[in-house]
């Protein structure tokens, strides 16, 4: 089983962003811009979260050394 984890938006093009090598579908969220945090699920973004938000629940992953892609 893999999480949703969290990436930060590096590009947006119409329904998609990239974040480092991969391109997501933010089709079910609107407003998103560069520099936002997204969480993503495979690859599909399934809500925006605070940074803070963001970072814990990275380092929680880092933590449990889930090796999810």
């Amino acid at each position: 089983m893999c999480l949703a984890t969290p990436v930060q938006v590096e590009k947006v093009e119409k329904n998609f962003v990239y974040a480092g090598k991969s391109k997501i579908s933010i089709q079910l969220l609107s407003n998103v811009k560069k520099g936002d945090w997204i969480l993503a699920h495979d690859k599909l973004a399934i809500a925006t979260l605070p940074e803070s938000e963001a970072r814990t629940i990275l380092n929680l992953i880092k933590d449990t050394h889930c090796h999810c892609k």
